[in-house]
């Protein structure tokens, strides 16, 4: 499926890129000192509602306002893409820069774009899993939250997520309930500092990483929009059948098929989730030759017997080289295509600091008046995305795996 995009959802100079202030033509860089960061430089105005609920009584109406406050609030930074201030919801300074900039970072993901993703609308709510009470008047609150977007530039898509784990530590003091600490699993640029043993906390640390990644972003969406949108696939015996494929991603882009291990809890199911889907569109496990690909069990068997499974049925990089190096039987894919070429059932692949972390399949393009693609909705595992733009990840590396079929 294609969906289009009208020139006036396009940023200005078209497919150039501009600098971080989008239309007002204002750089803003990361570099800046955390305090002024988290401070907005006007009134910010916009016309879309509050939204959200939580779905449990056992918190207090205190916890319940704080928490749906924070919320809005980041939801109304990213709907006008300008930052409001978070300090009034943190008990101590540290943590409150710490979350301006991420949100600050994802403000600027979606002004680095060429399509326009203010917010027009967004709802979500929260369920809350666990609440425990810690001594000297600490509560410990997990919740999941489900969203939806809907973007400036994609009129009538709803662009979801969910089941994106939140844990918020609160405390209480003469002022009521503040938060001292809110961490979002599986945010990508989250998990890769931590991964490098970078400290949340130390904002003059983390301002720099966050510039330094921003910098590499830019350079990505420029450098991908110079690509061609013509390709030749390789030929096959027998072709993908990408709607069945997209049918099996839609039916488990939130449920997981009880058939296979669930590894959300240990390193991601976002290659697992891709590769189930590979397998829906006709693509059959490949047991021959040196590159191999294959799901039996839980157990890792990089060899040629019906046993185990293969790193590269779950691993997003084992999965990318064996695309590029299988020959003979199984599946027949063009490696890092061109970027614009991209087709639903396709593969995206996304890196970060020369790792490649995550895998989504397109579900639709983005397209002008012209055919030209902008962008892609994908759908994936892990975060649980569906008909979500990839570019707003927050990844600074896109790779392309073109599924043309499979070979006797």
């Amino acid at each position: 499926m294609i969906r289009f995009f009208s020139a006036a959802a396009v940023t200005l100079l078209g497919l150039v890129m501009l600098p971080l202030g989008g239309c007002s033509g204002e750089t803003v860089s990361f570099s800046q000192s955390p305090a002024a960061a988290s401070e907005p430089e006007t009134t910010i105005e916009t016309a879309v509602p509050e939204r959200g609920s939580i779905q449990d009584s056992s918190l207090t109406t205190q916890q319940q306002s704080l928490i749906l406050d924070f919320f809005n609030t980041s939801y109304q930074s990213l709907a006008a893409l300008q930052l409001q201030p978070l300090d009034d919801y943190f008990s101590n300074a540290e943590a409150a820069q710490s979350a301006s900039l991420f949100l600050n970072y994802e403000i600027e993901v979606r002004k680095s774009q060429i399509l326009d993703y203010h917010l027009d609308d967004y709802d979500f709510e929260l369920e809350v899993v666990r609440v425990e009470e810690g001594e000297d008047g600490v509560t410990h609150i997990m919740l999941n939250e489900n969203s939806v977007e809907n973007f400036t530039a994609l009129p009538g898509v709803d662009s979801c997520r969910y089941q994106r784990f939140h844990w918020f530590v609160l405390s209480t003091d003469e002022q009521g309930q503040l938060l001292i600490e809110h961490y979002v699993h599986f945010s990508p640029i989250a998990m890769m500092l931590l991964q490098e043993g970078g400290d949340l906390e130390q904002t003059d640390q983390l301002s720099q990483i966050l510039d330094e990644l921003l910098q590499q972003l830019q350079a990505s969406v420029s450098q991908l929009q110079t690509e061609t949108e013509a390709v030749e696939l390789p030929t096959v015996d027998h072709s993908y059948d990408s709607e069945q494929a997209l049918a099996y991603a839609r039916q488990y882009v939130n449920e997981r098929n009880e058939a296979w291990q669930d590894y959300g809890r240990s390193g991601g199911n976002c290659q697992n989730y891709a590769s189930q889907c590979l397998l829906a569109g006709g693509i059959p496990m490949d047991l021959e030759g040196s590159a191999v690909w294959k799901w039996y069990s839980d157990a890792l068997y990089n060899d040629n017997t019906s046993r185990g499974r293969s790193s590269s049925w779950t691993g997003v990089d084992e999965f990318m080289q064996y695309a590029a190096a299988n020959e003979g039987f199984g599946l027949a894919a063009l490696s890092d295509a061109p970027w614009l070429s991209g087709q639903p059932g396709d593969l995206i692949h996304l890196g970060v600091l020369g790792e490649w972390r995550h895998t989504a399949m397109i579900c639709e393009r983005i397209v002008n008046e012209a055919g030209e693609t902008g962008d892609y909705l994908v759908v994936s595992n892990t975060q649980n995305l569906q008909d979500y733009p990839v570019s707003l990840y927050g990844y600074t590396q896109f790779q392309l795996t073109r599924i043309a079929g499979w070979n006797d």
